[in-house]
């Protein structure tokens, strides 16, 4: 994203981008319980992801909601495993989501079978 602007402070909470500042949103109009889940202590969370570099620059990587949470408390970004997936050239579009216990792909393509055998390939490389 690049360098903050001057009239706004961030920072990582939780690996979840903060900011406060004259410019961020005091709360949600007439909604006391939607401004209690996303303020505190004046800080903004924005449900973005990201870290900032030790010259400052924000980076976003993901969005909060849009993790996977295993029974085993392991974060899993869905964004990070439609991008690899979105590799293979025959995938034309991948969407990546929980489903009870499983990770689960939509995956839309042009070659079934060629798409399967590199989804076996990747499966190998990628933790259990």
């Amino acid at each position: 994203m690049g360098l903050p602007i001057k009239s706004c402070k961030v920072k990582i909470i939780d690996g979840e981008i903060c900011a406060k500042g004259s410019n961020i949103m005091l709360g949600y109009y007439h909604d006391e319980t939607m401004t209690k889940e996303v303020l505190e202590n004046g800080w903004f969370r924005t449900g973005d992801l990201g870290y900032i570099d030790q010259d400052g620059f924000l980076y976003i990587t993901g969005r909060k909601k849009n993790l996977i949470i295993l029974c085993n408390g392991e974060n899993i970004s869905s964004e990070e495993l439609e991008e690899r997936i979105q590799e293979i050239e025959l995938v034309n579009e991948v969407l990546v989501y929980a489903e009870s216990e499983n990770i689960v792909a939509e995956i839309f393509g042009e070659d079934e079978e060629g798409i399967r055998e590199s989804i076996r390939k990747m499966n190998q490389e990628l933790p259990a």
